[in-house]
């Protein structure tokens, strides 16, 4: 059986443009589905603090630093978005 269609079927059903982008846009629901499995589990253990900390670490570097950078250069992409940016690039 190939599961490739499928496979391509549902990453396009959640946004993605080409089937490199849609292993990013699996692969993105793959580790959001993983760290709510752990975030459950860490308010089922009575030693929750430690799994707590633990997604912490791993939640704030990426909303600071992953999610900006990914929506600059998101935004950024295009020729005409950095020739109209409020700061040029450097030349």
């Amino acid at each position: 059986m190939d599961f490739s269609v499928a496979f391509e079927g549902i990453a396009r059903a959640w946004g993605a443009r080409s089937l490199n982008s849609a292993y990013l846009v699996l692969t993105a629901w793959r580790l959001v589905g993983a760290a709510l499995a752990v975030w459950l589990l860490g308010v089922m253990l009575p030693f929750y603090g430690t799994i707590n900390s633990f997604m912490g670490a791993i939640g704030v570097p990426t909303t600071a630093f992953l999610l900006p950078a990914a929506a600059f250069t998101w935004h950024f992409r295009k020729r005409e978005a950095r020739d109209a940016a409020v700061f040029p690039p450097h030349r």
